[in-house]
């Protein structure tokens, strides 16, 4: 069945990296030939994201090594999302889940394959991360492993609302989502395929695009996996509270689910709008580092929409979810909210406050 999907906001154009084919080609065989995980349904799943061309899109001009790099990344990323925060024994218990995110981040930091204690998934991160660590600044490499830490602390905040059945308060949600849903990894990884450290990496303006970026995708990702959960079995009854559910909850009484569909994309748009407007802003005063950076981030918003239209095939195909056929006519110049005010949310007022380099 064609999956209706609400037309998104986005002034940005397509690219895509020429050697995508190759890169998309490397990554997968790594992970399917690395004997990080003997699950071949896992693998498989995995390898369906096509991760590679995912991150061709989203770095067009970036060396071919070091995109397949990042999309190595995003493949163990993926299965350690689905074997451990999303599903499995561990996805409701966060006593049991936070022991493994510290032997993760402290494999990270050591790189000792002993600190890994056998763990392969945690093997497969500590891999990727050495390839960085050939290259990459030691502050670079900081980053890194902080964002792998603000990313599994997330999600054990995640695991923890799942675990007492709690829908929480919009800016409550947002400030576990936006650290579970990793976008601060990325953003380390691209800095690091990029090339040499960013002086301005922690400017405030940097920062924000950052987390605006990051709020941007993440919304998308929910749009996308709601409307395909709403028209197969997938979702199996499981309760798992997304943005959606922290709007409609946070009215008295409840809003429909086409009101908080419509306030999530508002609230994603003014978003998208608040960072266009900053990157214009800084834009006369950005290095030439710091631009490939901001293209990068640029362009991942495009990439991220183009993915989850790509997942809906690779997820949902076997339930008769597909994308619609006219993928254009799901893309808009015009944001449904366009204020330059900072939404209600105190957690997000710094993103509109004024930032600089």
């Amino acid at each position: 069945m064609p999956l209706p999907l609400p037309a998104l906001f986005c002034p940005i154009e397509p690219r895509i990296h020429p050697e995508a084919d190759a890169i998309e080609a490397a990554a997968t065989a790594w992970w399917t030939g690395g004997g990080y995980t003997e699950d071949a349904t896992l693998l498989a799943h995995t390898a369906a994201t096509r991760s590679g061309v995912y991150l061709a899109r989203c770095l067009p001009d970036c060396a071919p090594d070091r995109v397949e790099t990042l999309a190595r990344w995003s493949y163990v990323g993926f299965a350690f999302d689905d074997l451990y925060c999303d599903r499995g024994p561990l996805a409701a218990d966060p006593a049991a889940f936070l022991p493994l995110a510290a032997r993760t981040v402290a494999a990270l930091d050591s790189l000792d394959p002993a600190a890994a204690d056998g763990v392969g998934l945690v093997t497969a991160l500590q891999d990727v991360t050495r390839r960085y660590a050939a290259h990459a600044a030691p502050a670079q490499l900081a980053r890194w492993t902080q964002a792998h830490r603000r990313w599994l602390t997330g999600a054990a905040e995640q695991i923890a609302y799942r675990s007492r059945r709690h829908v929480p308060g919009p800016d409550a949600y947002l400030v576990t989502r936006l650290s579970s849903v990793a976008g601060e990894v990325g953003w380390a990884g691209i800095e690091m395929s990029l090339g040499p450290e960013l002086p301005e990496r922690a400017a405030p303006a940097v920062r924000a695009l950052g987390e605006l970026a990051t709020l941007v995708t993440m919304t998308d990702n929910e749009v996308f996996s709601a409307a395909a959960e709403a028209q197969s079995t997938a979702h199996g009854g499981t309760f798992d509270p997304g943005l959606f559910d922290a709007l409609a909850h946070a009215r008295n009484p409840p809003l429909d689910h086409r009101s908080a569909l419509d306030a999530g994309i508002a609230l994603r748009d003014r978003a998208l709008v608040r960072f266009l407007r900053l990157r214009a802003q800084i834009a006369p005063r950005a290095s030439r580092p710091l631009t490939r950076y901001l293209d990068a981030l640029t362009q991942m918003v495009r990439a991220n929409l183009d993915f989850s239209l790509d997942m809906l095939t690779a997820r949902y195909a076997a339930h008769g979810v597909r994308p619609p056929a006219d993928r254009a006519a799901l893309f808009t110049d015009r944001p449904s909210d366009d204020s330059p005010a900072p939404p209600p949310l105190p957690s997000l007022a710094w993103l509109w406050s004024d930032l600089s380099l």
